[in-house]
């Protein structure tokens, strides 16, 4: 494309300026004409009276004001009968009245009277026979512009010949849009492939109806890897795949490895005999979070609230969010613009992370800087240059969450699981929505060997490594929202994970605790007390370790015991060694413990969804029912008559005890439990039952309902008197058999608020509904775990890019697209161009969009106005046209 000439803008002079001139440069009279085409040269008078009224229609037409000027009654007879014998001479003067080079303009003004002349022949014609045209432009005309000329129809074409790489950029930016589109209503409808094609082939239908549109029809994707290139042309990436060996030949270890020719360090197995594992990369969607304003403004919820946390001792009188926990005031110095810290560091040979307390230590003894550590794991050797870093709000702290479930039905053998992630310093009414859920990878659990403490580790592994690296090293993005006066821009972000939430059994496979045993409870050293008949265990005495609380698991104590037991090799000696101790080995999430103390005893919270209405509760009620304490009948017509609210009715409500009690989910259990149960079973529990159970409904009331608005000081205490209360009145009441661990339980949920804030922060219903999203898309039933992978890979890039990428002037033209195409076929295009630019006056449409819509309408002129040869005055019309567009 050709730069652009040097610009000045059309001035209309004024009447009074012209006087008769008999100099030497003309035989007759003449007068000196001061327009842009003539520059002062000598013309007739009559000519120079064109050149002015071509130059005053022309600034009416482009809306610029023009000063009413008077004129003598001799000056217009004397060119009154000059101007009606060349009227076509004045479309081609005013092609002159232009804005042109001034280094060019000589040459190109004696050329261009050439061309023009050619150009005014063709137009003689087209108005010797254009009065029914000039007719219908009258009509289409709205705002009474009569324009006589056709000059327009010069101007347009000259600059879709200067533009047409632009225009056709235009229209591929259309196509891709239209595409996105495509995919986001296919990931709203659970679309197969093909059903996604039969979406983009009508919405093609439609944006090329007609021969003007037909002709783009080779623009848009005609399949499905097509059009996946073209997502990635608009930065999509795709899963990154890994290969996992868990061989029997090496329990203790797994082999993990990206290149499809590569094969496992411990047993040489290739790729085609391990586990392959797509995983979505944490980086890229940080950078997906950052590049919307908008979300960046969720992002940053704790800081507006930093008085809650920052330079706080933990003891927040409400606590309702995250950061209202202890555990957000013991890391403040994460955020706290004024705070400097030592990074960690990394050791080069084996990854594993030096604390920088012992970074500080080295460099204390060492007196500098520049200091030699060695590797606690490797016994490496190697030089390091201590590196400090200051908080930044912007930092992102995460909830990780790992959950498996059954994609097809319970009866089938396939199991699979997520391993997903949520933003923690997001506000809890926007983090609980199952869109925030961000999935890290899918695991194919059915592919995983038994009672293998370590078979989950492979599918963390890409995840830890890749917080590890955000910690010391940071990813520099681009920061689309203004925080705390800071512009948007580029920046350095780092990141962590805050706590890690789940089921129970799920916390202990990721925590590497037992589920049941001896010592199952991962907060305490809590024994229990095996049932002579059977093999199970049971856990009560609480009446006692309510005064006397069983002693706490600390780390420090603890992790000796857990290398024991991880290292050991030989199953049943390993099992035995669980059995006794409560740790199955260390935990991967330990790896994150040098770097900002990460606890696995702490950090790994109790889910109070899972807790409270799908274990304690569920459990009573089938005691109930199997005992014969309670009838499903009564029960059934009792809660027939609870007259369910409007906000209780929009989503689950219980119903029909007798028949479904086994399909109610946790949302049926906690509604029944509070607010329906206590007149559904008063009169039908006897007394000491109903006692142990209103316990329950007070301690679901608390947690469901009042503790939603913040927790105070005595609210803890009180849940936490409760939770005893509770688990007395049940041992004392139903036996030691109903003593199991989940009841245990109950008494470490005060703990967690006081660390986190309430449950609803970290409990799992955002990440149960997400699992509805994944089992109800479209596959083959093939390589599912791949499939989940693809579709919530382009889910979350689809999430954010059309918010980006939405363009809402394009939106607004496109309505007058099939008006102007219908009313073409019988209006000439000379008015459809003086349309066009009255289209652009009226509304400020972009006059590229209007232009691109019709680019080959145009370049349809029967008259042959394409043909013209314009190409040294091209520069100039250019440059008009561009001032008035800008």
């Amino acid at each position: 494309m050709m730069s652009l000439p040097k610009r000045r803008r059309i001035l209309l002079w004024g009447r009074e300026e012209i006087s008769c001139c008999s100099c030497q440069d003309l035989d007759s009279v003449h007068a000196h004409c001061p327009c842009d085409s003539c520059w002062g040269k000598a013309v007739s008078r009559a000519t120079e009276y064109r050149h002015w009224k071509a130059t005053r229609e022309y600034l009416q037409l482009m809306g610029q004001g023009t000063e009413p000027v008077e004129l003598t009654s001799n000056v217009e007879q004397d060119v009154e009968q000059e101007t009606e014998r060349q009227d076509v001479e004045q479309s081609a003067g005013l092609g002159r009245v232009v804005e042109q080079n001034n280094e060019e303009r000589d040459g190109e003004a004696e050329q261009g009277v050439l061309d023009l002349e050619q150009a005014a022949e063709q137009l003689q014609d087209v108005e010797a026979n254009g009065d029914e045209q000039l007719q219908e432009t009258e009509e289409l005309d709205h705002n009474g512009m009569k324009c006589k000329s056709y000059i327009n129809v010069c101007m347009v074409i000259l600059y879709i010949t200067m533009h047409a790489d632009d225009l056709l950029q235009r229209v591929k930016m259309d196509v891709t849009n239209a595409v996105l589109k495509a995919f986001q209503l296919a990931e709203e409808m659970d679309a197969s492939q093909q059903n996604f094609m039969h979406i983009l082939q009508y919405g093609k239908e439609q944006y090329c109806k007609g021969t003007t549109g037909a002709r783009f029809e080779y623009l848009w994707p005609q399949s499905w890897q097509t059009a996946i290139k073209m997502l990635e042309n608009q930065g999509y990436q795709d899963a990154e795949d890994y290969f996992i060996c868990l061989s029997n030949s090496h329990p203790c270890s797994y082999g993990i490895f990206k290149c499809l020719k590569s094969t496992c360090r411990f047993c040489s197995s290739p790729s085609s005999l391990c586990i392959k594992y797509s995983y979505l990369p944490l980086k890229h969607k940080i950078r997906q979070w950052c590049s919307s304003a908008s979300f960046c403004q969720k992002m940053t919820a704790h800081w507006r609230e930093k008085d809650h946390w920052l330079n706080s001792t933990g003891e927040h009188s409400i606590k309702k969010e995250l950061w209202d926990g202890s555990r957000f005031a013991e890391l403040s110095w994460f955020w706290d613009p004024h705070s400097e810290w030592t990074l960690p560091v990394s050791c080069p040979l084996c990854k594993v992370i030096t604390s920088a307390a012992t970074v500080n230590e080295a460099a204390s003894q060492q007196s500098s800087d520049h200091i030699q550590l060695t590797c606690s794991e490797c016994h490496t050797r190697f030089d390091y240059e201590v590196c400090k870093a200051t908080g930044d709000p912007r930092n992102i702290a995460l909830i990780g969450h790992w959950d498996g479930w059954q994609p097809f039905s319970m009866t089938c053998k396939h199991s699979s699981g997520a391993i997903e992630v949520s933003i923690a310093t997001m506000l809890k009414q926007d983090r609980s929505r199952s869109g925030e859920v961000y999935v890290c990878g899918f695991v194919p659990s059915h592919l995983l060997p038994n009672k293998r403490p370590n078979s989950l580790d492979p599918f963390l592994h890409p995840l830890i490594e890749e917080v590890k690296d955000l910690f010391i090293n940071g990813i520099s993005v681009y920061y689309a929202a203004e925080i705390m006066g800071i512009p948007p821009g580029n920046t350095l972000l780092r990141c962590l994970i805050l706590l890690w939430t789940g089921d129970y059994p799920a916390q202990s496979e990721v925590g590497k605790f037992v589920c049941s045993g001896i010592r199952p409870c991962r907060r305490c050293t809590l024994e229990g007390e095996r049932n002579p008949s059977a093999s199970n265990y049971y856990y009560g005495n609480f009446r006692y370790h309510f005064r006397h609380a069983w002693p706490a698991r600390e780390l420090e104590s603890s992790l000796p015991i857990m290398r024991e037991v991880d290292e050991e090799d030989r199953p049943s000696v390993r099992a035995n060694k669980s059995k006794q101790t409560g740790f199955t080995g260390v935990s991967i999430l330990h790896q994150l413990n040098p770097l900002y103390g990460f606890n696995i005893i702490r950090d790994l919270v109790f889910d109070a969804m899972h807790n409270i209405p799908l274990n304690v509760a569920s459990h009573h009620l089938h005691y109930y029912f199997n005992e014969g304490i309670l009838s499903r009948q009564d029960v059934d017509k009792n809660l027939k008559k609870i007259p369910w609210t409007a906000e209780l009715k929009s989503g689950r409500v219980p119903e029909g005890v007798t028949q479904r009690l086994g399909h109610w989910k946790a949302e049926d259990l906690q509604k029944f439990i509070f607010p329906a149960s206590e007149y559904v079973l008063e009169g039908l529990l006897p007394n000491e039952h109903y006692l142990a159970w209103v316990t329950l409904v007070r301690i679901t009331e608390l947690v469901y309902n009042t503790g939603r608005n913040g927790f105070n000081k005595d609210d803890i205490e009180v849940l936490k008197r409760l939770t005893a209360r509770h688990n007395i009145l049940t041992e004392e009441i139903e036996g030691l058999k109903s003593c199991v661990v989940t009841l245990h339980n109950l008494i470490h949920l005060s703990e967690d608020i006081k660390h986190f804030g309430p449950p609803d922060n970290y409990w799992c219903y955002s990440f149960e509904r997400a699992v509805k999203s994944y089992t109800r898309r479209s596959s083959n039933a093939k390589n599912l775990e791949h499939t989940f992978a693809r579709a919530e890979c382009r889910r979350q890039h689809l999430k954010f890019n059309c918010e980006n990428e939405e363009s809402t002037s394009h939106n607004t033209f496109i309505e007058n697209t099939h008006f102007v195409s219908n009313i073409y076929t019988v209006v000439s295009p000379c008015v459809i161009s003086i349309y066009l630019v009255h289209v652009y006056k009226s509304t400020r449409i972009a006059y590229r969009q209007v232009t691109s819509n019709f680019t080959f309408s145009i370049a349809k002129c029967p008259y042959n106005l394409c043909a013209l040869s314009l190409y040294t005055t091209k520069q100039t019309v250019l440059t008009t046209i561009k001032s008035d567009c800008d």
